[in-house]
């Protein structure tokens, strides 16, 4: 009976899932999982993994991904539902894998459903798994390499858990750290040091021959994208990240997130289950180096999300059986406890507006550490650009649509050579098929290898050569339409703040092109013959 108990359990769960990660999935659906879809495109049409053929730009950080996306589209998938239905299947994966392991570790139905209601009350992890990007394998592959490297009592499990680290570091290239919680930080690896050999192995015959095709393919060590994102001295990097956890953590409620964890590490620091907390740890101090992310909803958290809810079971096995906190497992005070733990976590971040302490104090630091204040912080809506791409317009249009509709109009308008110079890399891009300049370098060496220029603070988005674009002489320039807290028409807005009209060669060899119907969702400027 507690075993129909228990898939009875998870499979509520499971339909809760799907039809909560569809209802916000979309709305957080950005434009970058357009720039997978366009290399796996190129890649189908015998371009190689490129975003313009010719050019062997490494501008995306999820090759596994893009693998998967390109094997779907060769078949006929549509990639955006594709993407969707991949990222909810591997959320599903991940929700089955916390269930099984949280029973099977602390012994119980109740705490395993305890398990299995953190994780998806946490809306991150249901928004990023219907996203599009490669987030939901990820946290599938962190999750999956973990559990099976803290029972990896015999060498198949071992280089099982090898093999999912490095499929991990092939989706993301942090996903390499996993080494560290797999050997250096278990316990039961560390000792063994044929285990410790098994696991690295098995790492490096998968990761090191997808590491050497890369750099002999393009032709530098790391990612274009992780030149086009170091913008700013270390320490401006860091505080960035610090204001970006510290939002995270007002979002989910830092006290009841920091009080479980410190129970979870209490709890676990003596238990095979430790290379848990080991995981989130490093995997948080890698989100503070890289300065966090600009994209909604807390991207680089939602892997570390079932890792909490299995710290989370931890803790309340811990509390329930007095190994935490000594005053015996039948006493009040521990079992009240237990209770708390789940339902802080479950409910805080919805019934009530989490109170951030730590995080002004991470923004105050911030910008102390910046030598001066951002050019965003005096234009009214740049600051929230990031967060106008997961709104609808009106109605239930949603943004990609007014993307489409000038992807379409290009495509029918514009030679088949022409090329375009614009921001928003993806949707457009991808649906024109038009060769494309990123003005913020994510998809050119020149611009990602140069100083930070633009006016966003946002990571991605503070490189910008107007100068080189222009050289370039794209035929059309493509800037977003209206700023979403500024009121006016936006023609020459974004020119302006972006420093195009600064340069005469834009603002004499450029025309502004009325496309009808688009006016405020885009401002379009051809090349004239003058």
């Amino acid at each position: 009976m507690k075993s129909i108990g228990f898939w009875i359990a998870l499979c509520t769960l499971a339909g809760f899932l799907v039809s909560a990660s569809f209802e916000w999935g979309f709305v957080i659906f950005t434009d970058d999982p357009f720039i997978s879809f366009r290399y796996a495109e190129n890649l189908l049409e015998g371009h190689g993994l490129v975003f313009n053929p010719g050019e062997r730009v490494e501008g995306y950080t999820n090759f596994l991904w893009t693998m998967l996306l390109a094997a779907g589209m060769s078949a006929g998938f549509d990639p955006v539902p594709l993407s969707q239905w991949l990222g909810l299947t591997a959320s599903l994966a991940s929700l089955v894998i916390v269930a099984v392991v949280s029973r099977r570790l602390y012994s119980g139905v109740i705490i395993s459903a305890m398990c299995g209601m953190i994780l998806i009350s946490n809306r991150d992890f249901l928004r990023w798994g219907t996203g599009g990007l490669e987030t939901p394998l990820f946290t599938l592959l962190v999750l999956g390499a973990v559990t099976v490297s803290i029972s990896a009592s015999n060498r198949r499990s071992r280089w099982l858990a090898g093999i999912l680290g490095a499929a991990a570091g092939m989706t993301r290239p942090e996903g390499i750290l996993l080494v560290l919680p797999m050997t250096l930080l278990n316990p039961g690896v560390r000792k063994n040091r044929r285990a410790c050999v098994d696991v690295l192995t098995a790492f490096a015959i998968v990761y090191c021959p997808y590491f050497l095709w890369r750099v002999v393919y393009y032709r530098q060590l790391c990612p274009n994208t992780f030149y086009a994102k170091v913008a700013g001295s270390l320490i401006e990097t860091i505080t960035q990240g610090l204001v970006y956890a510290g939002g995270y953590l007002k979002h989910v409620g830092e006290i009841p997130l920091i009080g479980t964890l410190i129970l979870a590490w209490l709890a676990m620091r003596r238990r095979p289950e430790f290379p848990v907390m080991w995981t989130i740890l490093v995997f948080s101090l890698v989100s503070v180096v890289e300065g966090g992310d600009w994209m909604p909803s807390y991207r680089f958290f939602v892997p570390l999300q079932p890792l909490i809810a299995l710290a989370t079971g931890a803790a309340i096995d811990g509390l329930t059986k007095g190994t935490v906190i000594p005053w015996g497992s039948g006493h009040f005070f521990n079992r009240v406890l237990a209770l708390l733990v789940p339902v802080s976590l479950i409910m805080t971040p919805h019934l009530m507006q989490p109170t951030g302490f730590l995080h002004p104090v991470f923004r105050r630091i911030a910008q102390s550490a910046r030598a001066e204040k951002a050019v965003s912080e005096s234009n009214p809506g740049i600051g929230r650009i990031g967060r106008s791409l997961s709104v609808r317009q009106g109605g239930e249009e949603h943004w990609i649509d007014a993307d489409k509709a000038l992807a379409f109009w290009l495509k029918r308008t514009a030679p088949e050579n022409a090329t375009i110079a614009l921001g928003r890399i993806g949707v457009i891009p991808f649906y024109s098929g038009l060769r494309t300049i990123d003005f913020f370098g994510l998809t050119d060496p020149a611009i990602a290898r140069g100083p930070a220029r633009s006016c966003f603070s946002l990571s991605g988005h503070q490189k910008l050569d107007v100068s080189y674009i222009l050289d370039r002489r794209p035929d059309y320039i493509i800037f977003p339409g209206r700023g979403r807290d500024s009121g006016q028409e936006t023609a020459p807005y974004w020119a302006r703040v972006l420093r195009f009209d600064q340069d005469r060669r834009f603002t004499e060899k450029y025309d502004r092109v009325r496309v009808e119907g688009m006016e405020s969702a885009h401002q379009v400027y051809r090349r004239n013959s003058r």
